[in-house]
């Protein structure tokens, strides 16, 4: 318990006086948590207007206050309110006017914590009866996914496409699980698109989800529905000679726009990452080029996998890649900065539409199966090559930000800050070697 330090008063008229001798001379006592009490009296009822003292601690570096009423209420029983009114950030007219109105109520013998509650039931009641799906998405993407999912444009593209259309205008309590399976159904039979209808499943599943979270919803429909497809392992890769026919593609001469994807193609190969966060480098992202230690630095926030940075060492060819896009990018933040929009990187899909092109142009063909090579094959590539040219698979992992399945490696990493940079451009430069190799390479 920390100390505490009443100071009773006759009129709630000096509320501000004490407010503002609180706030220049309260002090912590012996360094812990200090309570400072306004007390005022009516009958046998007695409130206190509450400064609470918190020295720094957590993320806080400086001494908190906080402003809580407290006060007992009478219904059959004693019940003790606590209720927090401002803190450091409240300006004192705003304490002073939330002390009176829950001191008026006090005065007249009702329970001001019981009628917010109550007018907050009613409100959220009278929400829920105009609230729709539309409305629960737009809170969704606005509130969450636009800051903390790089994918949240592709979400809004699903649900403008699939969703929508079919309950973007139903309540949230009339949406069922039957509305969901149809249109995951929908998706995966009439649109032939398995993968699709799962992830658009998995959208919903998390915007109910976030709606429970926050209070605004009471049930998610999306839970507990069956996969449609079956996750395959990608076995479909580029041949030496694809990949020697990719790469001179990307050689070509083509628009600033076809440049950029083909740059990007070029560093997918080389480094063994995903095609979204290549085309959304940005330039502060790149340190000590020019130096004997250039590098690649992900942060946690565009990482996959949400770990710390990712560092990525640069072999030379990666290098001078990034650098001949950076002199073409001018002024933007980016490395490789949309063609289309200021402001923003290169989208993903461009760079996925121009090895489409190039697979059709170079007579690329799917498998027997009729699994086509895509972007991320590239990176199934690029981890076999690595085993070939018997690279360690602690080093595999690390380059290509891929978390073991065992939970003691998983440990083992957490727990080590090791520099591994020299050892992970080792294996990249060999790799860039390697991949020199096939290009030069004569047909048989």
């Amino acid at each position: 318990m920390g100390h505490q330090k009443g100071i009773k008063m006759k009129h709630s008229d000096q509320v501000v006086s004490f407010i503002e001798t609180s706030i220049n001379s309260a002090k912590l006592r012996e360094g812990k948590r200090t309570e400072y009490r306004l007390k005022t009296t009516r009958g046998n009822v007695m409130e206190h207007l509450v400064l609470e003292l918190l020295p720094p601690g957590g993320r806080a570096t400086n001494l908190r206050r906080i402003w809580r009423v407290h006060y007992d209420h009478r219904h059959g029983q004693r019940i003790r309110r606590k209720i927090k009114i401002g803190d450091t950030s409240s300006a004192l007219s705003v304490i002073d006017a939330r002390w009176r109105e829950i001191k008026s109520a006090i005065d007249g013998g009702r329970d001001w914590y019981a009628e917010q509650e109550k007018q907050r039931l009613e409100e959220d009641g009278a929400r829920q009866k105009t609230y729709t799906f539309a409305d629960l998405a737009a809170d969704y993407l606005e509130r969450h996914a636009k800051a903390r999912k790089r994918t949240w444009r592709d979400d809004l593209a699903k649900l403008n496409l699939y969703v929508l259309p079919r309950i973007g205008k139903t309540k949230t309590s009339d949406v069922t699980k039957r509305d969901i399976i149809e249109i995951i159904d929908h998706i995966a039979l009439e649109r032939e698109a398995l993968v699709q209808a799962d992830r658009t499943k998995a959208l919903l599943s998390s915007i109910f989800n976030w709606g429970q979270d926050e209070d605004l919803v009471q049930h998610n429909p999306a839970d507990r529905i069956r996969k449609r497809s079956t996750r395959k392992r990608r076995t479909r890769l580029f041949t030496h000679e694809e990949l020697k026919a990719l790469w001179d593609w990307c050689d070509r001469e083509g628009t600033s726009g076809q440049m950029q994807a083909r740059r990007v193609i070029k560093l997918a190969i080389l480094l063994g990452q995903r095609r979204n966060q290549i085309a959304a480098t940005r330039k502060s992202e790149l340190v000590r080029l020019g130096t004997d230690r250039p590098a690649w630095h992900i942060p946690h926030a565009r990482n996959k996998n949400k770990d710390d940075l990712h560092v990525v060492p640069l072999p030379p060819l990666a290098e001078k890649l990034f650098a001949e896009a950076i002199a073409l990018s001018g002024d933007s933040l980016f490395v490789f900065p949309s063609s289309t929009k200021l402001g923003v990187p290169l989208h993903a899909d461009t760079v996925t539409d121009e090895l489409a092109t190039a697979r059709k142009a170079l007579g690329i063909e799917a498998s027997d199966a009729g699994e086509e090579v895509v972007l991320h094959g590239i990176r199934h590539l690029f981890k076999t090559e690595m085993k070939r040219l018997d690279i360690p698979a602690e080093v595999r992992r690390r380059i290509q930000s891929h978390r073991s399945k065992a939970a003691t490696s998983d440990m083992d990493e957490w727990y080590d800050h090791a520099d591994n940079y020299e050892a992970d451009r080792s294996a990249l430069e060999h790799w860039e070697r390697r991949l020199f190799e096939i290009l030069t390479e004569r047909a048989p």
